[in-house]
Order: structure tokens, then C-alpha cells, then sequence
């Protein structure tokens, strides 16, 4: 189901950084538009039929509202964005809801332990990851990094991506920082000082 999956788009600015952008697929977002739509136009109907509002249906009604307010949910996400910028020895990490930068996460590339690919595959954790983005973290990229804290922190980026969005982070990754292959899961090394 890889029509699902949003595409990462990479960058070059003028200073010589790069930038990967997560960006979603158009007819899925349309498609999701028109079925939030015709949602929309049954509960306008069946509030004309006194039926939204009846005691009589109320738990019913209240699982249509959660199954709505979830699947709008569903909708924003696929709108929000994710930039990972690559700047001076650091990587930035900017996540959107809609147009609202609602976490900033700055990694100095040195304090990175391990970079790995999350995925559980299939429909079901592409759905789930969409419904629950940020409780789940499925098919994405995680980043361990040892920021003096006691334990290692670990960062997200690119939910939902696939594997193709997670080798286009590893060949820019590699331009970035000079390293084979080899290394790019284990990036500390003896002789830096941190």
C-alpha cells in the first residue's frame, strides 16, 4: 500500500544544507475530503430527522461523533508536515498540525547513538500510525541521541514514510556527515569529545 505513504521531498539550500520535507499524497488527501464531505452532509440529514439528537439513539450518536471527530483527525495529520533540516552539526526537527509548529527538536549530530527504521507493515499500522500519530510511532525513523539526560532520548521523524523515505534520509544523512555505510547505525566515535 505504498499509493498511501507520504513522500519526502529533499532540498538544497543556498548555504548548503539540506532539507527533507514530508509531503502527502494529493489524491489521498482529496479522496479523504470528499468522504469527510458526504460525512458531513448524512449528519446535517439526520439532524433534519430529529434522529442526531434523540435519547433513544444517544449511544450510537456518540460513537458516530467519536468515529467522525477521529476520522477529522485522520484528515488534519495528512495535512500537518514534518521538515528535518540538516544545519552547522545539527539537525532540526519541525512538526506541524495543520499550520501550527507544534514541536521544535534541535540534535547536535555528535550526541547521535543510533539512527534505526521502525516498521510493522501492512494497512492496519499505516491507518493506526495516521489515527494515532504520535502515540504510535510505526514506519518511520527513530533517532537515539545521548543528550546528557540519563537515559538516551529518542526522536521521530517522517511518520508513515516507508522504507523509501528512510533510504533517501540514509544517502542524505551519509552526504551530510561523511560516513559509509557501516556507520550509520552506530555514529559515535572514540575520538570526538562531547
Amino acid at each position: 500500500m505504498e499509493f498511501l505513504r507520504p513522500k519526502i521531498i529533499v532540498k538544497k539550500d543556498e548555504e548548503g544544507n539540506y532539507i527533507l520535507k514530508k509531503k502527502a499524497n494529493i489524491s489521498l488527501i482529496l479522496s479523504l475530503l470528499i468522504l469527510f464531505f458526504l460525512i458531513f452532509k448524512g449528519l446535517k440529514r439526520m439532524e433534519k430527522m430529529e434522529y442526531l439528537f434523540n435519547i433513544e439513539y444517544i449511544g450510537t450518536n456518540i460513537v458516530a461523533f467519536f468515529i467522525f471527530f477521529l476520522y477529522f483527525y485522520v484528515i488534519c495529520i495528512f495535512f500537518s508536515k514534518e521538515i528535518f533540516e540538516f544545519k552547522n552539526k545539527k539537525i532540526k526537527i519541525k512538526k506541524y498540525f495543520l499550520f501550527f509548529c507544534y514541536s521544535k527538536k534541535t540534535i547536535k549530530i555528535k550526541e547521535i547513538v543510533k539512527i534505526k527504521y521502525i516498521s510493522t507493515g501492512g494497512i492496519f499500522s499505516v491507518i493506526l500510525s495516521i489515527l494515532l500519530a504520535e502515540i504510535f510511532f510505526k514506519d518511520n525513523i527513530q533517532i537515539q541521541a545521548n543528550t546528557g539526560l540519563d537515559e538516551d532520548e529518542a526522536f521521530y521523524f517522517g511518520a508513515i514514510i516507508g522504507f523509501e523515505g528512510y533510504r533517501k534520509f540514509c544517502e542524505i544523512f551519509r552526504k551530510v556527515t561523511n560516513r559509509d555505510r557501516a556507520n550509520i547505525y552506530f555514529l559515535k566515535e572514540e575520538n570526538e569529545s562531547l
